[in-house]
């Protein structure tokens, strides 16, 4: 069941802030709640505003030598016969500039080409009064098809 303003047929709740509220505060309202099994009262909060972005992490990576990653970032072996791990390369995006690279190679022991290496970036905090918290990254794929391996990506 909800419950319907009767001035405003189509909205289920109406809130109506006065002209002194602060833009971005939060408002707390107690919902209470009863049902036949009994009630509660639960805390809502609604955010208001528009989130403001801030940048937490930034890496071009054109700041280093190719073939090297930037202080802080590393690439850690996690499966397969031998270790290719990830580096910078000038050659692999379209743009011409640094980026991050893995090669998949046909040279695997025993007829196994299957390997797994992660890239783990430098740790940094998300301030714990975040609301929303998104992650960008600029990808470039090559999709052709190579029929010796499985997977054939960077």
């Amino acid at each position: 069941m909800r419950w319907r303003d009767r001035r405003k047929p189509d909205a289920a709740f109406v809130i109506d802030i006065g002209a002194s509220f602060t833009a971005g505060s939060r408002i707390e309202f107690a919902l209470h709640v009863v049902t036949d099994q009994g009630s509660t009262t639960l805390g809502v909060v609604l955010a208001t505003g528009s989130p403001i972005g801030t940048t937490l992490l930034a890496e071009t990576f054109d700041d280093v030598v190719v073939g090297r990653l930037p202080v802080g970032w590393a690439s850690t072996h996690v499966a397969g016969n031998n270790t290719v791990p990830w580096r910078t390369s000038n050659t692999s995006m379209s743009g011409g500039s640094n980026a991050l690279f893995h090669a998949n190679a046909n040279d695997g022991l025993s007829g196994n080409h299957t390997r797994t290496e992660r890239l783990v970036s430098p740790i940094f905090d998300v301030p714990e009064d975040s609301e929303y918290v998104t992650l960008d990254f600029d990808l470039e794929y090559n999709t052709e098809d190579e029929p010796a391996m499985k997977v054939w990506a960077h």
